[in-house]
């Protein structure tokens, strides 16, 4: 499998770190040996990535998704910050 490389943060800059919660729960509820994935910019604290589970798919594949998550969010903030430039140059 090939991993996505991470973008920098469109904010600050800053290279995201990757955020990770045990699913599992105290009791035997939950699902215990599952992760949910989301890397998140912990400079500016403004930018995080779509959240991913290893519910059903392997840990690298959740892990992966997190990654393009990241990537798409951080290429849709570029996207408006063209766009708001571009809108306030033409005033």
């Amino acid at each position: 499998m090939n991993y996505i490389e991470l973008q920098a943060c469109p904010i600050c800059g800053a290279h995201p770190a990757k955020e990770l919660c045990d699913l599992g729960r105290p009791g035997g509820h939950g699902y215990p040996g599952c992760h949910t994935y989301q890397y998140k910019c912990l400079k500016c604290n403004l930018v995080k990535g779509t959240e991913t589970h290893d519910i059903y798919d392997h840990k690298d594949v959740a892990q992966n998704r997190a990654r393009a998550g990241w990537n798409e969010e951080v290429n849709r903030i570029r996207a408006l910050m063209r766009e708001n430039k571009n809108e306030n140059q033409n005033f």
